[in-house]
């Protein structure tokens, strides 16, 4: 079902300002930006009832009555930025979230004395926990390690526990950052994980805080710490290396089919490298956001050693680069390209290089490509060291400081040699991913462009398939139709409307067009046509603004045609673009709980006046008698609507579509919290499903890339930039913790890294 609104609000592309974070370099499990509302949580003053000692009043240990003195523990204690870590105390934490929590001790006899724990009880909701201002606040130039044990408290089941950092910035805004989430039982449970602070400007306060069981489950917590990384062993002038013997440092893929994860197939030192497969173009490979470590008028040296995969059969090229942005643009600088010889041997690499941004350094990253597709490699001891920089060491030849400076033909500073984009170059030589022209220029589908406002990377996870969702044909609306639309006339005939539509399809946004030719025919007339003549029956003429108001009707109306074609009496396919189709197993008709159960759930008030709630979830609807086959099937359709409405946003004044996307991604969510309290077994039969787990993320990261590349387009100001004023209630929305927590349980039922 396609709901469509004719009238389009006004434009709301700077509404997303205030919350929304440009990653940075962290490990961490998951990312999240949370409503500005629970900032009132980090000031208030609890109840004396949400804070209470069953053994020790509040004064010093010396005063105990107890002889037992409590386990000393200097680890713990030693560089720890959390005060009473071991909970000997509790004065310095406080309960979260509602006033209803309670903060207790247990006592346990140990050889080395008293040990106690904390017992969070009262908890009616997921993130109800505890927290700690952090003192001195956690500062973004700073790496740090995070642990802490959790388990459940006399329960059986398993559930997840959690642990975020609650930021404030200058500007007042207050959000989220996961450090670790994972499963716990009724055993201790050690969430570790090693981070850098997201920072948007400047950070004033930062908070622990501690939290995950769903419902009214009791959380134990023992043993917590942040601490500085300890980096006095190393040489100060390192600012980096990795060795990948615990994780992959950060490293993300760049037009990349797989993430780059450890592999102990090869190793140059230790046991493991990092193994970059999955590569179906020359530019796929590994990038490594690095701003925070460069600065003007230093000169860098990046080390790393290569290894070819076996039954590598030619010698092939590695090419480091680097791609900085700054107050003229975004630019690529070639750092070093070596041949990698067939022979199992590692190749060691040592390549200097200076980075001269004019103006401010806004993003710095390294990639690391060059290999012919479909040949994968191992990368192991990454190393960048920095030294000053003498006068004039920027002018020697080969050295890649500018054009015309006397180096030496074909070393990269020469127009023609593919030195930087826009310098001559033809098309894949080698100067940059794609075809040599800028990133973000929409030259051709699916290379490499990204030129999206920083949505997706806070929505996604970089280490699973949401964050490396990529389509091999992405809606384009750079690529010209206007010859197809110079002799457009709205009051042709509908098979002449209906080629036109085809035709600028097949050119902006293929998979539409693919859908359109492949769907069974609907009331004995063609998919297309049948709802062509539906649009114009609706919208009268069709100028070109509201013949892709059709197209869109048409595609989402047909998509839902071809899903039960290619759908059996068990199983329900989600066409969601080229080459991927899931076809998931399904329960029977009405055999899932109805959406009707969402209506009038803890989450709807987020969004009061969503006018997609009276159709989809309302209890007198026949769609809110629909249970999941319903709810995902619709959102994909919303996705196409979503790409169609982003590839011909020049064309049309579009509204709902991004409403229609974010309301479908909401109702997943929400769909799996209903499903996770009250129908568990069918939460699993869901989760335990790597069919539908795919689907899923998928999904998911489909519709955050287009509503990230639609909130990045710079409109006129009569165009609405596919939002609508209720864009920014959707996100926040979406974004309540225990709601994101569902697709993080997704992942993480994936085995993400």
């Amino acid at each position: 079902m396609k709901i469509k609104t004719v009238s389009s609000p006004p434009f709301y592309v700077n509404l997303l300002t205030s919350f929304i974070l440009i990653s940075t370099v962290t490990q961490v499990d998951a990312r999240l930006i949370i409503p500005e509302y629970v900032n009132y949580n980090l000031t208030h003053t609890p109840s004396e009832n949400s804070v209470k000692s069953k053994i020790l009043p509040k004064e010093p240990i010396m005063f105990y009555a107890d002889p037992n003195r409590p386990c000393d523990k200097p680890l713990l204690n030693k560089g720890n930025l959390i005060r009473q870590p071991d909970f000997n105390r509790l004065d310095e934490w406080r309960a979260y979230y509602t006033s209803n929590v309670k903060v207790t001790q247990n006592k346990l006899e140990k050889e080395c004395g008293i040990d106690y724990q904390a017992v969070v009880s009262g908890r009616k909701n997921y993130y109800d926990g505890l927290i700690q201002k952090i003192i001195p606040t956690l500062s973004e130039k700073k790496e740090y390690t995070f642990k802490a044990n959790l388990k459940l408290n006399s329960s059986k089941d398993k559930d997840f526990g959690l642990a975020a950092l609650a930021l404030k910035n200058d500007l007042g805004i207050v959000y989220y950052q996961y450090l670790a989430v994972d499963q716990i039982s009724s055993d201790n449970k050690t969430l570790t994980g090693k981070f850098k602070v997201n920072a948007l400007g400047e950070i004033k306060q930062s908070y622990l805080l501690l939290f995950g069981p769903k419902g009214s489950k009791e959380l134990v917590i023992d043993e917590v710490k942040i601490a500085e990384v300890d980096n006095s062993t190393q040489d100060t002038n390192t600012l980096f290396k990795h060795d990948f013997e615990t994780d992959n440092a950060g490293w993300l893929p760049a037009w990349l089919n797989e993430a780059p994860a450890i592999s102990g197939i090869q190793a140059k030192s230790g046991g493991f490298s990092l193994y970059v497969k999955g590569r179906d173009q020359w530019y796929s490979g590994v990038k490594l956001p690095i701003t925070q470590w460069l600065s003007d008028k230093k000169k860098y040296t990046l080390n790393l050693s290569a290894l070819l995969s076996a039954g590598t059969n030619q010698s092939q090229k590695l090419s480091l680069q680097l791609y900085y942005v700054d107050d003229k643009g975004a630019h690529w600088q070639r750092i070093h390209t070596t041949p990698i010889p067939v022979a199992e041997q590692w190749v060691d690499i040592a390549s200097d290089f200076i980075v001269k941004p004019q103006g401010t350094l806004k993003k710095a990253e390294i990639y690391v490509f060059g290999p012919d597709a479909n040949v994968d490699y191992f990368l192991d001891d990454i190393k960048l060291s920095q030294q000053d920089a003498e006068p004039g060491d920027g002018d020697k030849p080969g050295d890649g400081d500018k054009p015309d400076d006397g180096d030496k033909p074909d070393d990269g500073d020469k127009p023609d040699d593919g030195d930087k984009p826009d310098d001559g170059d033809k098309p894949d030589d080698g100067d940059k991913p794609g075809d040599g022209d800028k990133p973000g220029d929409g030259d051709k589908p699916d290379d490499g462009d990204t030129s999206g406002s920083g949505l997706f990377e806070m929505m996604t996870s970089a280490q699973c398939i949401d964050g490396q969702y990529r389509e091999p044909q992405r809606a384009n609306p750079q690529i010209d139709i206007q010859g197809i639309l110079s002799n457009h006339n709205p009051n042709a005939s509908l098979s002449v409307l209906s080629q036109t539509v085809t035709k600028a399809l097949e050119k902006r946004y293929p998979f539409g067009a693919e859908i359109l030719s492949q769907a069974p025919d609907s009331s004995g007339q063609k998919c297309l046509t049948y709802w062509m003549q539906r649009a114009k029956s609706t919208w009268g003429d069709l100028p070109t603004s509201e013949l892709f108001h059709g197209a869109d009707l048409s595609v989402h109306e047909c998509g839902h045609g071809l899903s039960h074609k290619l759908s059996g009496w068990s199983t329900q396919a989600l066409p969601l673009t080229k080459g991927t189709t899931p076809v998931c197993p399904v329960r029977g008709p009405y055999e899932y709980p109805p959406l009707y159960n969402l209506q009038h759930d803890s989450f709807s008030k987020d969004v009061p006046n969503n006018h997609y709630d009276s159709t989809y979830i309302n209890k007198g609807s026949p769609v809110g008698k629909q249970g999941w086959e319903s709810v995902i099937d619709e959102a994909v359709q919303y996705s196409h609507s979503l790409a169609i409405g982003y590839a011909f946003h020049d064309y049309t004044t579009y509204g709902s579509d991004a409403d229609g996307a974010l309301s479908f991604a909401w109702y997943i969510q929400r769909y799996l919290y209903f499903l996770h309290d009250n129908h568990p077994e069918i939460y699993q039969e869901i989760l335990g499903n790597a069919c539908w787990r795919e689907a899923i993320l998928k999904l998911w990261g489909k519709i955050w890339m287009y509503e990230d590349l639609a909130l990045a387009l710079n409109e006129p100001s009569n165009h609405d930039n596919l939002t609508s004023e209720n864009t920014k209630l959707f996100i926040k929305a979406i974004q309540r913790p225990e709601l994101m927590a569902e697709i993080e349980a997704v992942r993480k039922a994936h085995q993400c890294n």
